[in-house]
């Protein structure tokens, strides 16, 4: 591919704990290798523990300002002369052709977008979720003004792109629903990066058992991110209450990752406490070989028919013992269909039907000898090839 210049401007990048990092530090690593020059702005990682991230983008400069809060990193453009001059510098310095920004948070769409506009360059827009057209309830006045904010501008911002791409085409055709054809619009899913089957050992999951004082000898599955109201969490306690009323029953789940959902309010809370527990967030050396070596992992797709997962695509290359518990017209529950996870569950499915499929779940074990040969599509050097193809037609 013919050499161009792109600046990724991103709230988070590796090694950020963030969620967020994750996408665009993948994408610049493998538009790097396809001959791409990656420059990097972005703010200092208030953590280290994902530094396995770094991996592979040793040679893409990166940029740090330091900024106490995401928010304030992309207002700045607009408050800081600082920010705003370093902006400039490194466009000029590397004759970017290319901004790429990816979003939430979608504060720098508008930084993004004035930069554009100034320096007469080519945007490039990635949702990996929707902004104004987010499935889920505002719960906050900070959550209300960006919505507010978005459906006001985000029209324009994406109307001025040459390139607004959604990571499945139920997220585009919602966004099509508020604002009309997108007629720049290209989808290019989120997908997984197989190099990282290097960084998994069972060592770090025995060790990872050991530190948090989990028996090795019993039956333990994971779940792994989010915890809230929007995952269909009340469902999921609802089937674990359940199971817990079967005296026999010997197993153990363990959250790992954020919980916000409140389990104070939830009534049967104390029956569920000795079949899980909760641990904060971990690196992803420790996750991706916890999924590969224990019993298997569960993953709540949540209420929305919109949103395709990461955490699916890891799971697929890593086990074949999932319990999902979602909307049956997602991309997530579709796609793990199409590789034959068995214990798929649905939010509008009966109490009876839900629990067998979560019984035969607890029953199973991870029995995957070797990733899906048709998995390799959605490795991320094969989706960033069609990113980066999709930018330059």
């Amino acid at each position: 591919m013919t050499k161009h210049n792109f600046l990724f401007y991103c709230c988070f990048f590796a090694p950020s704990f963030e969620t967020g990092a994750i996408r665009p530090t993948k994408l610049a690593k493998y538009f790097s290798k396809f001959n791409q020059k990656i420059i990097v702005l972005t703010q200092t990682s208030l953590d280290e523990k994902n530094k396995d991230l770094l991996n592979g983008i040793e040679d893409i400069k990166i940029y740090r300002q330091n900024v106490k809060s995401s928010c304030l990193f992309t207002i700045k453009v607009f408050g800081s002369i600082e920010t705003y001059k370093k902006l400039k510098e490194l466009i000029q310095k590397y004759n970017i052709e290319f901004l790429f920004v990816s979003g939430p948070p979608f504060t720098p769409f508008i930084s993004a977008y004035i930069l554009a506009k100034k320096f007469n360059l080519k945007l490039i827009i990635d949702y990996r979720d929707l902004w104004y057209g987010d499935p889920y309830p505002i719960v906050s006045i900070k959550d209300f003004f960006f919505r507010a904010v978005g459906k006001i501008i985000e029209k324009k911002i994406m109307a001025n792109a040459l390139k607004v791409n959604f990571i499945s085409n139920n997220m585009k055709k919602d966004q099509e629903k508020i604002f009309g054809v997108i007629k720049n619009s290209i989808v290019v899913s989120t997908g997984v990066d197989h190099e990282d089957l290097k960084i998994i050992d069972k060592d770090i999951y025995n060790k990872f058992l050991d530190k948090n004082n989990v028996n090795h000898n019993g039956k333990i599955f994971f779940y792994i991110g989010t915890l809230d109201e929007t995952e269909c969490s009340k469902d999921f306690f609802d089937l674990l209450y359940s199971m817990t009323l079967n005296k026999k029953c010997d197993f153990k789940i363990i959250f790992i990752g954020k919980n916000k959902f409140d389990l104070n309010k939830y009534t049967q809370f104390n029956s569920l406490k000795p079949h899980i527990r909760f641990i904060p967030r971990e690196n992803l050396k420790v996750i991706k070989s916890i999924i590969r070596y224990s019993h298997g992992t569960i993953i709540l797709g949540g209420y929305s028919s919109q949103r395709l997962n990461r955490k699916v695509f890891e799971n697929l290359l890593l086990t074949n013992n999932i319990f999902f518990l979602g909307n049956k017209d997602s991309p997530s529950y579709k796609l793990l269909k199409k590789f034959s996870i068995q214990h798929l569950s649905t939010n509008l499915e009966n109490k009876d039907k839900k629990l067998g499929k979560f019984k035969n779940f607890l029953t199973g074990h991870n029995s995957l000898d070797a990733p899906p040969k048709d998995l390799k599509y959605f490795y991320k050097a094969e989706l960033s090839k069609e990113f980066l193809s999709k930018i330059l037609e």
